[in-house]
């Protein structure tokens, strides 16, 4: 990967000179534009478009709404470049479809805003690029590297890629926008104002905008300079809200870093802000990078970290609520004391600590409600008081849930006073962290103290909610009582979403979605989960996987950020995330189903939450439907080690380790880690999950000749009241013919499956079909449905079934031979992308992952994606079976 940081007066015509070298296929190459919002990268664009005479430029720009609309961005690209709209099931497969696009000559592929594009559209542009080097094409991206996306980081870590860092704007180029603005060079005054905008052409243009309209500039008469008129020019209202929303592109605790400086007031080194905010240099190196890349900080001559300019510093200390700010200024005032700072600095600090204000009212009404949202009175009163635990507080909002919860429970062990405040820190934090039984210890103590009834109600409500979730106890036989049918409900809140999960986890996912639509027609905008809040359609998301199936649950996804900013947000996108995951899992969309997964690991991993099982139980069946064995037990080993609980009490890593025993031929162990999950499921009442992964137990009960697990399904299917969740309930038909060995009916329940897009289901059923034609003799409709059993596992990537099948049937007298259809190159070491050898060739020399990512300047994430996609196409299940592979390719070295 190539980086530059070419000067803007030669750099479009750089690049478009290298755009033609790449359609030309003189040179195999494609073009990564990145900067913060209002580098110019829109405006780059254009000017190498205009440039471009000669190649025809196909230009989309993505926005918020192609995330949840899967292969829009490429499908425009498609549908300008062809003429119409082109299959995209087929195209994700078949890159020879890209015919169309340069018929009419060579042609530069171009994608504005890249950031905001949907996943598939970035892994085909990603996959188009590697292909591209006798094509007559090229793709060229403009993103922000906020919010970070790892398929554009896989696209600028390929080799053949040149990245180009946009950066702010010299004081020349500042007074080359002067003087096409305002018609003049532009006094000393002048420039010094606009340095105010830290180089941001967007800012500075808006300036200039605003000196223009309001006439705040005159001509010097002796030196003819553009000078300003008066002494003090207010920035524009406009400039302000651009920041603002530029900085709401960072995560919490990025945002919690600018915050301690922008207080800080001043140039301050790295260490100093790890020594206010109380945490090792190290920790902060990540959100230090991250505001960096952002285009928020900049490094000093002296290696300090400053605003970019004085106004980010003004909005960002603005923006901080008044009981935060006072704490912070205590913060930095201890600091200064300890490391010996200038007198008037900490006496300044400590005066602003102490000085008395309003107080900004709470985002919601109060901290019982907003689960954690801190209000501002109360933090205020605390900040005197106890700081450890107004720095306990903080730490919440902003995220860092593990050493809020070490500070508050400190505080809980030394200190009688403001006991309550201290609880409901340790209850948020512990609660996202996933450790119940500290959290419901938090409840009962809070019980025991006076509280008004409706307080006394909700924190009774909770209790029953973190038994829900946490799932350690089985269901009771009855719901939570909701509110009555015709009473008018006043938000979203826990007495609507604790029966509907209740009911959805009990089976009956038809009432669990009555009751959360009907939550989200009441929501006011005060609660936990308001109109406004995205994250908040993820039950009904959840419970309509039930009821309508995949493609209809997977309709109701709204758009959510891929970094939590919110206190709900915090805890809600995990689950979002997940449920996400397992709808995109069902439908076979894999590739997308891994992003979602790692979207919740992510945002798990910012906020310490403990609420992953089920994101890793998806991603873990990916890797073992796909043989990448490796992966799955990692990802497993993981989760086990961390002690965190079963979110509601589903058995998804036990079903994990259940389909990888299989997969490893461990048919003892598969079958033990399968009965431990039915019997997790069943007798904690989570009837929901036992209807949905019968087949698949039922299946491995087959395989390791398990009659008493088989009996077991079969018998608490049949109980099962399957139609109050339709989607699933062909499960029931399913079993049926499974026990009879009816490959008809097994035929015909795929097909029940596949109408209605659960394509993992469809492929289980498919594949019991052709075993038990197989085991009856039934040569002809055993291949006829092994075939079909067989293309659908190959075009889902699910080479462990694809095996399987074979292997089955084989196993009872009827030998396949060649089946489904392969395409060229899907194998072996000519399938793996330029940047998949080349990871390949290192593990080979012996380099770590780490290390890897280090040589080829990417993620270790990016290089474990490549190291997964490579043992997949090589059939391989090490890194050491990998490295044997580099090792037989020399010439690629």
């Amino acid at each position: 990967m190539e980086e530059d940081r070419t000067p803007r007066a030669n750099l479009v015509r750089s690049l478009a000179d290298d755009v033609r070298r790449y359609v030309r296929c003189t040179e195999h190459g494609a073009l990564a534009l990145v900067g913060s919002i209002g580098l110019g990268k829109t405006t780059v664009l254009r000017e190498i478009a205009c440039a471009l005479d000669d190649v025809r430029v196909v230009a989309t720009t993505a926005d918020e709404l192609d995330s949840c609309s899967p292969s829009s961005v490429v499908g425009r690209l498609f549908l300008a470049g062809a003429g119409a709209t082109p299959d995209m099931k087929i195209l994700g497969y078949n890159i020879d479809n890209l015919d169309a696009i340069y018929a009419d000559g060579p042609v530069a592929l171009v994608v504005d805003d890249a950031h905001l594009a949907d996943g598939e559209s970035l892994a085909l542009l990603h996959r188009i690029s590697a292909v591209s080097a006798r094509l007559p094409l090229t793709v060229i991206l403009a993103y922000r590297r906020v919010p970070e996306r790892m398929a554009l980081t896989m696209f600028a870590a390929q080799p053949h890629a040149r990245t180009i860092e946009l950066a702010p704007l010299d004081s020349e180029e500042v007074a080359a926008v002067v003087r096409l603005h305002l018609g003049g060079d532009p006094a000393p005054d002048l420039i010094r104002y606009l340095g105010q905008a830290g180089g941001n052409p967007l800012h500075v243009g808006q300036l200039v905008d605003l000196l223009a309209s309001r006439e705040h500039t005159t001509v010097d008469t002796e030196s003819g300079l553009i000078t300003l008129r008066g002494t003090e020019v207010e920035l524009s209202d406009q400039l302000g809200q651009s920041i603002r929303s530029h900085l709401s592109c960072l995560s919490p605790r990025v945002r919690d870093l600018v915050q301690v400086l922008a207080v800080a007031d001043g140039p301050m080194g790295v260490e100093e802000l790890a020594d206010i905010g109380g945490e090792a240099p190290a920790r902060c190196a990540g959100a230090v990078a991250a505001a960096v890349d952002a285009g928020v900080l900049r490094w000093s001559d002296d290696g300090d970290l400053d605003f970019v300019a004085p106004a980010y510093r003004q909005i960002v200390y603005d923006t901080v609520a008044p009981g935060i700010r006072r704490l912070l200024h205590h913060a930095v005032a201890e600091s200064l004391a300890r490391g010996g700072g200038s007198a008037a600095r900490l006496s300044a600090h400590r005066e602003r600590a102490d000085a008395p204000g309003t107080f900004v009212p709470s985002r919601q009404p109060s901290s019982v409600q907003t689960f954690g949202a801190f209000d501002s009175d109360e933090l205020a009163a605390t900040v005197r008081g106890n700081p450890t635990l107004a720095r306990a507080a903080v730490l919440a909002e902003s995220g860092r849930f593990r050493a809020a919860a070490e500070l508050a429970d400190g505080v809980l062990e030394t200190a009688h006073d403001e006991r309550t405040f201290a609880l409901m820190v340790s209850l948020t934090s512990h609660t996202v962290l996933g450790d119940v039984p500290r959290a419901r210890a938090s409840i009962d103590e809070l019980l025991r103290s006076s509280l008004p009834p409706e307080t006394r109600g909700w924190f009774e409500q909770y209790r029953e909610w973190l038994a829900l979730i946490g799932g350690a106890e089985p269901l009771l036989g009855d719901a939570p009582a909701p509110p009555a049918a015709g009473q008018e409900l006043a938000d979203f809140g826990l007495d609507t979403i604790g029966p509907g999960v209740h009911a959805v986890l009990s089976g009956d996912a038809t009432l669990g979605l009555e009751w959360f639509e009907r939550g989200e027609q009441a929501a006011s905008g005060h609660g936990v989960l308001d109109r406004e809040t995205s994250v908040a359609g993820a039950w009904a998301m959840w419970a309509s996987l039930y009821v309508h199936g995949p493609i209809a649950a997977l309709a109701r996804r709204t758009a959510v950020p891929r970094r939590a900013h919110t206190m709900a947000e915090m805890w809600l996108l995990p689950l979002h995330h997940s449920v996400t995951a397992s709808t995109l899992f069902t439908l076979g969309r894999w590739d997308e189903a891994i992003a979602a997964c790692d979207d919740a690991l992510v945002v798990a991993a910012q906020t310490d939450s403990g609420w992953t099982s089920c994101a890793v139980g998806t991603a873990a069946l990916v890797d073992v439907h796909r043989g990448d064995l490796e992966s799955a037990e990692r990802r497993l080993r993981m989760w086990e080690a961390g002690n965190t609980p079963r979110m509601f009490g589903l058995p998804d890593i036990e079903y994990g380790r259940a389909e990888l025993w299989s997969a490893l031929g461990e048919h003892e162990r598969a079958e033990e880690s399968a009965a431990q999950a039915w019997r997790l499921a069943v007798d904690g009442g989570r009837l929901v999950w036992a209807l949905r992964f019968a087949p698949h137990i039922a299946r491995i009960a087959v395989q390791t000749r398990d009659r008493g697990l088989f009996a077991q399904v079969y018998e608490v299917v049949q109980e099962i009241r399957a139609d109050r969740s339709p989607a699933i309930a062909p499960t029931t038909e399913f079993v049926e013919a499974l026990s009879k060995g009816d490959h008809v009916g097994l035929a015909e329940v795929a097909d029940t499956f596949a109408a209605g897009g659960d394509a993992v289901a469809e492929l289980a059923a498919l594949e019991e079909a052709a075993c038990a034609a197989a085991a009856s003799a039934k040569r002809d409709q055993a291949h006829v449905h092994a075939r079909r059993a067989h293309d659908l596992a190959v075009h889902l990537g699910a080479r462990t079934v694809a095996d399987r099948i074979a292997s089955r049937v084989r196993e009872c007298g009827v030998p396949l031979g060649a089946v489904g259809s392969r395409r060229t190159a899907q194998t072996g070491w000519e399938s793996l992308t330029v940047a998949e050898r080349r990871v390949a060739i290192l593990v080979g020399e012996g380099l770590t992952g780490p290390q890897i990512a280090v040589r080829l300047r990417i993620s270790p994430r990016t290089v474990q994606t490549h190291v997964s996609h490579a043992l997949a196409k090589l059939g391989l299940r090490s890194r050491v079976g990998l490295a044997r592979e580099a090792l037989a390719h020399p010439r690629e070295r």
